[in-house]
């Protein structure tokens, strides 16, 4: 029987004091070490395991595979119990042990001839601690830090479990659970890392819009989808152990701000402004990061294309960046704790429970009936952004584009982007091409952008020795900074501006022959705009 005590850490402080803790009321903590591991749980294509109220875990833990079958149990509070049977497989002939092995004989009468395969993934990074009272090894401490792959899904945060070893006791196990609760605020953890995965892979993939929708529900459900996304994101961000986490919640918190632009006609503003205004302050919390991140991630990909000895030394650049990163992190965090952001989650979380939040009256001021129903409006949305690129078209040829002007390009294909994302449910099959094609065109221009910034960013390096310009305490130098390895990446990310801003052209004819607006007249002209009144 397993049993442990699961808590959820969602501040990285409290994960790094408890791994330099010296004792836990009267329980003493042993040096820790760390652990990585690579757990995998199979089933068949239909479940049948988990309907038969087993989960299969396949674990490779130094250098080792370990197969557990774990069965049903019970949860109350924090506190997890559950049979599990255990094999350890041996380096040599391993498939041959595993298929003559008793359990392997069990799962079958299980899962009949039915294939096993890969549910989900988890990587783990454990930190394990013994708990000792006297001479009584009364439990194990685990500090797991945990990316979770579930088909296309992605999630990552951190978990605290407490296990009973053999000289311990539930009672020790029911101290410990009240010590972390009350001393340590820690909220209890009712659902398995497996559940967990489970949930992130069940997860609906889109919205579910109905072309017969009004547009305040299709704004309500595409804001609640996003929403959902921000969420089982925002452990990964606080964690920082994964930067995916924090470009995913980033992502949908940009989507949420897209969408009330692209529905707000159609809805009460007034009701809506302190959650567009919360949504700006969230995008600026995690943006700030997020460009530190695709900052280095970029620099570092460049120093990899590089053989070792032509790498140059960029550590003074990488102190400046891993500072500023820093200080951004902490102002992140600290929004993220505040008392307005979790007031936000619990207000935007009740408003859109509601259908039809923030519609507005079905007639305007003069009694006219207001055009409401999503079939009917969002293909005026849709031309109206694509009339919002076209109209580049006479202002980004020549050798003498503003970068500005490509960069605002940039950001009205996204906007088409995003409205054709959000419309998609209801279009025809011809919307996954037109979105594919724009992106195209979108990312060209993002490659510039970022090119854009970096120089600049490495050239207040070189010229104020800091990071950003606008720091009050920096001042500019009186002659260049002597760092020729970032001067070395400023000429690379130069040429390569240089190189994006030369193939634009090539880039926009390429757009242009694929036919924006063909692809679009086709994709509406087949959209499942026969649906009745939904109403």
């Amino acid at each position: 029987m397993e049993i442990e005590a699961k808590f959820a850490l969602h501040n990285p402080e409290t994960l790094n004091k408890l791994k330099t803790l010296d004792a836990l009321g009267d329980y003493t903590l042993l040096p820790g070490k760390v652990v990585q591991m690579d757990d995998r749980y199979l089933d068949t294509a239909d479940r049948r395991l988990l309907k038969a109220g087993f989960a299969l875990r396949q674990r490779s833990i130094d250098n080792k595979t370990v197969m557990q079958l774990k069965g049903r149990g019970g949860v109350e509070d924090a506190i997890h119990r559950r049979e599990e049977t255990s094999l350890t497989l041996p380096a040599e002939n391993a498939i041959e042990a595993w298929r003559s092995s008793p359990l392997y004989a069990h799962i079958r009468q299980l899962t009949g001839d039915a294939d096993l395969q890969t549910l989900c993934s988890l990587k783990q990074t454990r930190f394990e601690r013994q708990l000792w009272q006297g001479d009584r090894l009364v439990a194990e401490l685990s500090l797991d830090t945990v990316t979770v792959i579930a088909g296309a899904f992605r999630d990552s945060y951190a978990e605290l479990e407490i296990e009973l070893r053999a000289d311990g006791a539930e009672a020790d196990l029911a101290t410990l659970t009240a010590l972390m609760q009350q001393e340590w605020r820690l909220e209890a953890v009712s659902r398995s890392k497996l559940e967990r995965a489970l949930a992130l892979l069940d997860a609906p993939s889109s919205p579910g819009l109905n072309a017969g929708d009004s547009m305040a529900e299709a704004a309500r459900k595409t804001l609640f989808f996003h929403f959902q996304k921000m969420l089982k994101n925002e452990a990964g961000t606080r964690l920082g152990a994964d930067i995916e986490a924090l470009h995913d919640m980033r992502v949908a918190t940009r989507r949420m701000r897209a969408a009330l632009q692209v529905y707000g006609d159609y809805l009460d503003t007034k009701k809506l402004r302190p959650f567009a205004k919360a949504l700006r302050k969230i995008g600026r919390a995690l943006g700030k990061v997020r460009d530190l991140d695709v900052f280095w991630e970029k620099t570092q990909a460049w120093l990899d294309s590089l053989p070792e000895e032509d790498r140059p030394d960029l550590e003074s650049l990488r102190l400046a960046w891993a500072q500023e990163h820093q200080a951004n992190r902490e102002k992140m965090l600290v929004y993220l704790d505040s008392k307005a952001y979790g007031n936000f989650k619990k207000r935007f979380d009740a408003f859109l429970q509601e259908p039809e939040a923030a519609a507005l009256p079905p007639f305007d001021a003069k009694g006219r009936p207001r055009p409401y129903l999503l079939q009917h409006v969002s293909p005026a949305i849709l031309y109206h952004r694509l009339a919002t690129i076209q109209a580049y078209e006479a202002w980004i040829s020549g050798s003498d584009v503003p970068l500005e002007r490509l960069h605002q390009l940039r950001i009205d294909c996204k906007r088409f982007r995003y409205t054709l994302e959000f419309f998609r449910e209801t279009l025809g099959p011809e919307a996954k091409k037109l979105i594919r094609e724009v992106k195209t065109l979108q990312n060209h221009l993002g490659d510039l952008q970022d090119a854009v910034v970096a120089s600049a960013m490495l050239q207040d390096f070189l010229n104020y020795g800091g990071w950003g310009r606008a720091k009050k305490d920096l001042s500019l130098l009186t002659e260049p900074m002597d760092a020729p390895g970032a001067a070395s990446y400023l000429s690379y990310r130069q040429n390569e501006l240089q190189t994006l801003v030369d193939t634009f052209p090539q880039a926009y004819r390429q757009a242009q022959n694929a036919n924006f607006e063909g692809l679009l007249a086709k994709t509406i002209a087949n959209a499942k705009f026969k649906m009745k009144n939904s109403k």
